[in-house]
């Protein structure tokens, strides 16, 4: 489970496909002018954008040019082009330096998305870290950015905030706790997150999903924490470190959570639940089980299967959709059919990436996910599984395969909700990966659902 692995430029498996990651920081400078970084990033875009990948690399320091040698590069700029459509222009740029490190971040327009590019820069000025993520825009990379609405549930004078901070050196989390008004001993709930670096709202484009289920939460009576993920608090640190594990990446802010929200004065502590989502819901039995106090865990589009073959099944969703990118959806499909085949039959090793990213690391997050079934059938606490019928990430399959596994527990609660995608985002079609820009909400059907189950007594 504590296998350790490289971070490099993966796709979120059970998150938005759209954030991709590539990152082996150096070092920054004060000195390194603005506007000559600048230059450089869009230069090393062109480069990409027109084929000339060993230009590209030739860019990068040493580190970076290990993780992301020519043929992973541009596989990564066609598999980015599959998902975004095709590369149209480059927008505004500004430059920020944080933690000894120059990031340009550039707007970037490509035909079915607005991304934005953050590439960073080493004291020598050579690309360390090349991150690519969904721009909070819905209207192109060149304006600004939407903002974010609260839902009509969202009551604030029902609730109080207060910034918080838990866990050791030197992974301090930060996070905001909201308590419901007048609940002397109020019952709790842990967030975790999906899978990339998000922040405490799990903030995609213009949504915020966390942000909808504390605020919901907590104008119900419930009390909420929801904190930054390690891999977005520390993301340089952790990338110039090159290594992580599942447990560091997720399951230990959650206990650190956990125990810090149990202690808390105006918290029942015979009554907190974690609630994780996606990845977080895959390790939310986990968590549960290594915590041993929780009252119950929900679990949030989670999945108990091979998460390759989770991959593959979102992949070949993604193909056959009616998209212009539809050939090079399906080439992607087959590529990575074909190299999963190959690892599965040992003729790749460990060292082989499937989607540009380590074996080891898919190896261990199946490994997790299938062995989070087992705790699941030994869990005393309440248990409740909750998917949505328009999510083509993690589809019925997972869903039924809970049930199969899990039903004869009394202490197991299963709920669909058959309109709802894979942010549990009310809709009528079946959802799309360019349905996540679109400002949106967590149903509150799901909110008032998830009241009743953890307010109800056992």
């Amino acid at each position: 489970m504590s296998q350790d692995r490289r971070i490099l430029t993966r796709a979120c498996l059970a998150s938005v496909v759209l954030v991709i990651l590539a990152a082996m920081p150096g070092i920054g400078s004060d000195e390194t002018p603005r506007k000559k970084l600048i230059e450089k990033a869009r230069r090393f875009v062109k480069q990409l954008a027109s084929g000339d990948v060993d230009q590209a690399v030739s860019q990068f320091d040493a580190k970076m040019s290990e993780v992301l040698p020519p043929d992973n590069l541009r596989a990564l700029w066609r598999n980015l082009e599959s998902q975004a459509g095709s590369f149209k222009s480059m927008g505004e740029a500004r430059v920020s330096r944080a933690g000894g490190f120059d990031t340009v971040y550039l707007d970037m327009a490509f035909e079915q998305h607005a991304l934005r590019f953050k590439i960073v820069f080493d004291k020598s000025e050579r690309i360390s870290g090349f991150w690519v993520e969904p721009a909070a825009s819905t209207t192109g990379p060149s304006a600004a950015p939407a903002a974010y609405k609260p839902p009509s549930y969202d009551k604030p004078d029902r609730y109080s905030e207060e910034r918080v901070s838990f866990g050791e050196d030197p992974w301090i989390a930060k996070g905001i706790l909201t308590l419901p008004n007048g609940v002397e001993r109020a019952p709790a709930v842990v967030l975790v997150h999906g899978s990339g670096p998000h922040d405490e709202d799990e903030t995609i484009g213009v949504n915020k999903p966390f942000r909808d289920l504390a605020t919901g939460l907590s104008s119900n009576g419930i009390a909420v924490l929801r904190y930054q993920k390690r891999t977005h608090a520390y993301q340089l640190r952790l990338a110039a470190e090159g290594r992580i594990s599942v447990r560091e990446e997720v399951v230990d802010d959650a206990l650190a959570a956990l125990k810090f929200v149990r202690a808390h004065p105006r918290v029942d502590p015979a009554r907190v639940f974690v609630v994780g989502h996606s990845l977080g819901a895959t390790l939310g039995p986990q968590i549960a089980h290594e915590d041993g106090k929780v009252a119950g865990a929900v679990l949030l589009a989670g999945t108990a299967r091979d998460l390759t073959d989770v991959l593959l099944d979102q992949l070949g969703y993604i193909a056959s959709l009616p998209l212009p990118n539809q050939a090079q959806n399906q080439k992607m499909y087959d590529e990575t059919l074909a190299t999963l085949m190959k690892v599965r039959n040992g003729e790749l090793g460990d060292d082989a990436t499937v989607l540009n990213v380590p074996v080891t690391y898919w190896k261990e997050l199946s490994t997790a996910a299938e062995r989070s079934l087992e705790i699941a059938r030994g869990l005393s606490c309440r248990l409740l599984i909750v998917n949505g019928g328009r999510d083509y990430q993690v589809t019925k399959k997972d869903y039924d395969l809970y049930r199969r596994e899990l039903a004869a527990r009394s202490n197991v609660s299963f709920k669909w909700f058959k309109n709802c995608n894979h942010l549990f985002f009310a809709g009528e079609s079946m959802s799309t990966p360019q349905e996540y820009e679109k400002a949106g909400h967590v149903d509150e059907a799901v909110i008032k659902y998830l009241v009743k189950w953890i307010t109800r007594s056992k």
